[in-house]
């Protein structure tokens, strides 16, 4: 990975209206997590209808811990963009 996506810490109340104003303006949004394999499949279902991101990415699927550079370093290959383009809000 040539650049490093930018990263932000967000209160946890602004996390949610963040993304929606982000995805209003057409900007496709993904969730990144930590959870194991159940706990994802659970927090897929509540995100079926897609109305808060475009794809789930979660550790226990891309093989990487959220916090390592290897899982954003697959997450970009999967997105298939520069790292540069990428915004983190956490």
């Amino acid at each position: 990975m040539h650049a490093k996506p930018m990263a932000f810490s967000l209160a946890p109340r602004c996390q949610l209206q963040t993304v929606q104003a982000i995805r209003r303006l057409g900007i496709r949004c993904h969730i990144g997590s930590n959870p194991q394999t159940l706990r994802a499949k659970h927090m897929s279902a509540e995100q079926n209808d897609k109305t808060l991101s475009d794809t789930e990415f979660y550790a226990c699927g891309v093989g990487a811990a959220k916090s390592k550079v290897e899982f954003f370093e697959k997450v970009v290959a999967q997105l298939g963009c520069n790292a540069s383009a990428v915004l983190v809000l956490h």
